[in-house]
């Protein structure tokens, strides 16, 4: 299997388990925003920390970097926007649209 699938899917998967363990947190009174902010985090200091250890090591340009950055900010305050929608509506339709960001983008990269 090709890394860039497998890491799609992990991705996907990752995902799903990330709004597991924020409604775990929800539900044992912790601070579910903290929980997501912190899990982002780490997740994005290993991917930096396999990005610079990676050979042959690729020059990526300041365009990128500043595009790989808004982008994940955007997944952040989506997140976040996701969670406080749990709290205001009803959870079937905020799951059922987060699944679908998350997956249909996903798919189509597989694809």
């Amino acid at each position: 299997m090709n890394a860039g699938i497998l890491f799609c899917i992990l991705g996907a998967v990752s995902f799903g388990l990330l709004g597991c363990a924020s409604k775990m947190a929800e539900r044992r009174q912790c601070n579910s925003s903290a929980v997501v902010l912190w899990m982002i985090c780490w997740a994005a200091l290993f991917m930096l920390g396999r990005t610079l250890t990676q050979s042959p090591r690729v020059h990526i340009g300041w365009p990128v970097i500043a595009l790989a950055f808004g982008f994940g900010i955007c997944a952040v305050i989506a997140y976040l926007a996701f969670q406080i929608s749990i709290g205001v509506g009803k959870v079937t339709v905020g799951w059922l649209f987060m699944n679908l960001s998350a997956g249909v983008p996903a798919l189509v990269s597989i694809w």
